[in-house]
């Protein structure tokens, strides 16, 4: 099951979708690893049109926790990071963005945002 992450940005701007994120190992619940994920993938849909593509691994999760500036939901921190381009929230509109995790062992699981874009207020 996942949850659905709702975000508000600017047409033709880019945002960071970042995730404290978990697996199962042995049964005990526990942070992802770069050694852990074999591969990311992502789509983003909106009015009928999907982008796919691929997360590089090493440049998306963190082996230990995070906290910076960027990340207010707590003091723990975060291990999922992708700075999303511009480009790809070029309309205004709501898009749908799905980040599938395939890990080493078990099952892929989802992350899901829906992210709600507004038409540039400088233009």
């Amino acid at each position: 099951m996942s949850n659905l992450i709702e975000v508000k940005v600017d047409e033709d701007t880019g945002v960071s979708l970042m995730g404290r994120v978990q697996g199962k190992v042995s049964g005990t619940t526990a942070n992802v690893t770069q050694a852990s994920i074999t591969a990311i993938t992502y789509s983003s849909t909106t009015n009928c049109t999907t982008t796919t593509g691929t997360l590089v691994v090493s440049a998306t999760i963190f082996d230990t926790l995070q906290t910076d500036a960027d990340w207010t939901t707590d003091a723990t921190g975060y291990n999922f990071r992708w700075d999303v381009p511009d480009t790809l929230f070029a309309s205004p509109g709501v898009y749908n963005v799905t980040v599938l995790i395939d890990p080493a062992s078990g099952s892929d699981f989802k992350i899901k945002w829906r992210v709600q874009v507004d038409g540039d207020s400088t233009d």
